[in-house]
């Protein structure tokens, strides 16, 4: 599956397009860690759904790739905002939503890129803490 990976202002936006498999997400997850422990912040992010084409993951695994959110303590505070475009894009980002509950990370559903973006940028950080701003991601900006 190609995705794109940017870091920008503030956040990191995620594009899935094509088919969508556990081991796609886990390949961003690594790259997402791999940033916060170079950078020493966990950033926002926006995850773009809409150019997926199927997706391939079902309850269990799902569970289990969430269960290493639940559990993970988080640098700061973040927010994570996930783009559907169709009720089975939808479906799985509440499912996502639901099993992925950490009081770190705030997590809601957007229909449209604009919006998520709007609500991420808001400056909303935990009290004593900054908004995050992170440096360039060195690494290439698609997967494979």
């Amino acid at each position: 599956m190609p995705y794109t990976y940017r870091v920008e202002d503030g956040y990191v936006s995620i594009g899935l397009t094509g088919t969508v498999t556990p081991y796609d997400l886990l390949e961003i997850a690594r790259r997402f860690r791999e940033s916060e422990a170079a950078t020493g912040i966990t950033p926002h992010r926006v995850t773009d759904l809409s150019g997926a084409e199927e997706v391939t993951m079902n309850f269990p695994e799902i569970d289990s790739y969430t269960s290493l959110l639940r559990s993970a303590k988080w640098r700061n505070d973040a927010k994570s905002a996930i783009v559907t475009r169709t009720a089975a894009h939808y479906g799985m980002a509440r499912m996502f939503q639901t099993l992925a509950e950490n009081p770190q990370v705030e997590v809601r559903i957007f229909a449209d890129t604009q919006s998520a973006l709007q609500w991420v940028r808001q400056d909303n950080p935990a009290p004593g803490r900054e908004s995050p701003k992170l440096p360039p991601d060195p690494s290439p900006a698609s997967g494979a």
